[in-house]
């Protein structure tokens, strides 16, 4: 099959418009031969300041400045590059976006070549300061991607640093690293598990290959054909915190001129699906052209990229599956360099379709395009692509779909320092068709960040039967019928504590009540999804009977050790006769035995 043959569709072709300099960005990125840094620039999608919209970040700039521009709410940006005391970063190669202090404000990471990684506080406003943290990423190296994900269940979030190695020796300590958050500081688990070997490690994209609960990884490497002096690429299963390679065997190993990874479910099959970009050399075991590995659920993969037509054959580098035409399926978009980017929609069944000029988002022929991430920039519900390429301004893409096919999205919010739910999935029904989407920090497409909305396309549904959301504790919740055109904010699965004070008390309870009165008059805030317990997209009587339920158990669990047991009972009986505190869990002024009958209904 001719993977570039351009194959008829019955639904009207994606069309995207360039609109950069029309929406505020002006960002150079520097030219060819590139002379600061190694491969290129990621770029970032993130809402910095909470509105509900994506900001851009964007590195490359041959200054080292870094772009910091605002989103208007319109899909218009204010340049707030200068006033954001960044300071320059020439030498950068990826940034990532996520909350690290819990404030709920993302905090940005970059990675330099040869230059420390820098970690910027988000202060508000578009302000950002050094975070202390930032001292334990390790020495300079020629580092690439960062993603990030809770590994070990803590409820912050670890980072993966990818090591380009331009020797072929580099010592132990500057090579990729695995860094467990403990708070103050960091701890290299790399080292131990066997993750810091010698390679020219690109990036590495953390996902719940086996949809266990855990932050599974795949590291991309180049030149993994050219072994045992490289490595090919690598799979790691996490059990807890503890990473295994199983990548002998899994199909996911290919060994290639590796570089981006789009991760997704491509095939509808609600597991985790990879395609890497190559080189189109003719070295064995590859020959040239994107892998594309199928995920089986069981910690194998299938490769495929023959019979989705999406071989390629031209130097790529980054990669994203993203939905383009709001169908519900995951399409591809690849970076080129050299060439056109190119863009395939996703019928739902083999084989991709190649879309003409990838709609008008092919960019021009003769730069080198690095990386593009994804985001709704202007809230009409369709994905938008920005792209970062050498001797080019950063490209914004608009996709005009949104205006004729619905879709929904979701926003998802955390518990603890993980405050946006990194590494959550969602499973989505519309009629017989099902949708899997992750949540990722950096990684994924090629040292960017992608938005952190999770969108659903619904192509002719008239809604979304059900979404289930599994958050990094492995809690979820069940949303029932979602209506097109919907932005929903998910909470976690303990709902009611709207003011964040990790309590359910008299306050929470006033706002239910204004929640309750404002859907009966028919305009429910979406902040008020946080008292919707039963996931019917509305605040009722019922819900309120859910909170105060919730609230007396959260009461009972006096040591607050997420049960109402033993212990909870002794410190009960020790308070007896006194007036008030903790223990006098029915406010009569005393703890007597009214308290003891609540706490025992609430056993367990």
């Amino acid at each position: 099959m001719n993977p570039s043959a351009v194959i008829a569709s019955p639904q009207a072709p994606p069309s995207f418009t360039d609109q950069a300099l029309a929406r505020g960005v002006q960002y150079p990125v520097q030219g060819i031969p590139q002379t600061n840094g190694l491969y290129g620039f990621g770029l970032a999608a993130a809402d910095l300041d909470g509105d509900g919209f994506d900001d851009l970040v964007a590195i490359g700039r041959l200054n080292g400045q870094v772009g910091v521009y605002r989103n208007l709410g319109t899909g218009h940006f204010q340049n707030r590059s200068a006033t954001s005391a960044i300071a320059p970063l020439p030498q950068a190669s990826a940034v990532a976006c996520a909350d690290l202090d819990g404030d709920r404000l993302p905090d940005l990471v970059f990675t330099q070549v040869n230059q420390p990684s820098r970690i910027y506080r988000n202060l508000g406003d578009f302000v950002f300061a050094p975070m202390a943290l930032e001292a334990h990423l390790g020495a300079p190296t020629a580092a690439k991607g960062v993603s990030l994900a809770d590994i070990d269940g803590d409820g912050d979030l670890d980072f993966y640093i990818a090591t380009y190695a331009l020797t072929d020796a580099p010592p132990p300590g500057l090579r990729s690293r695995l860094l467990r958050n403990d708070g103050a500081t960091m701890t290299d688990l790399a080292p131990s598990v066997g993750l810091d070997r010698v390679a020219r490690t690109f990036l590495g994209v953390f996902s719940d290959i086996d949809r266990d609960g855990d932050q599974d990884l795949y590291v991309s490497n180049d030149r993994g054909h050219l072994a045992p002096l490289f490595a090919a690429n690598e799979l790691w299963r996490n059990d807890g915190g503890v990473f295994t390679d199983i990548s002998a065997g899994s199909g996911a190993d290919v060994a290639c001129f590796s570089m981006g990874v789009a991760c997704g479910d491509f095939d509808g099959n609600g597991f985790t699906d990879f395609l890497v970009t190559n080189t189109p050399a003719p070295n064995a075991p590859v020959f040239g052209v994107n892998p594309l590995m199928l995920g089986q659920g069981d910690g194998t993969f299938v490769r495929a990229e023959t019979q989705w037509a999406v071989e390629d054959l031209v130097t790529g580098w980054g990669a994203l599956f993203v939905d383009i035409d709001n169908d519900g399926h995951l399409d591809l978009y690849v970076n080129h360099q050299f060439a056109p980017n190119k863009l395939w929609r996703n019928p739902g069944f083999p084989p991709a379709l190649l879309v003409p000029a990838a709609g008008g988002a092919s960019g021009p022929s003769n730069h080198w395009s690095y990386s593009t991430v994804v985001s709704d920039i202007d809230g009409d519900g369709d994905n938008d692509l920005i792209v970062s390429s050498l001797g080019s301004n950063l490209r914004i893409f608009v996709n005009n779909s949104g205006q004729t096919l619905p879709s929904v999205r979701f926003r998802l919010e955390g518990k603890g320092l993980n405050t946006s739910a990194i590494g959550s999935r969602i499973d989505a029904r519309a009629g017989a068709r099902t949708m899997t989407r992750e949540l990722h920090a950096g990684g994924v497409g090629y040292l960017g960040q992608n938005s952190k909305e999770m969108h659903f396309g619904l192509l002719a549904a008239a809604h979304l039967d059900e979404a289930i959301v599994t958050f990094p504790d492995r809690s979820q919740r069940t949303l029932g019928v979602v209506p097109p055109g919907s932005h929903t904010v998910v909470h976690p699965a303990i709902l009611g504590d709207s003011n964040g004070d990790g309590a359910l008390d008299e306050v929470d309870r006033a706002q239910l009540l204004a929640c309750i009165a404002a859907a009966q008059s028919g305009a429910l805030p979406r902040s008020c999804m946080w008292f919707d317990y039963d996931g019917d997209l509305d605040v009722t009587e019922a819900d309120r009977a859910s909170f105060d339920a919730a609230r007396t158990r959260r009461r009972c669990d006096l040591d607050s050790d997420g049960t109402v047991g033993a212990r909870d009972l002794v410190i009960l009986l020790d308070a007896w006769g006194e007036k008030g505190g903790a223990a006098d869990l029915d406010d009569d002024g005393v703890v007597e035995a009214g308290d003891l009958k609540i706490l025992l209904a609430n056993w367990g």
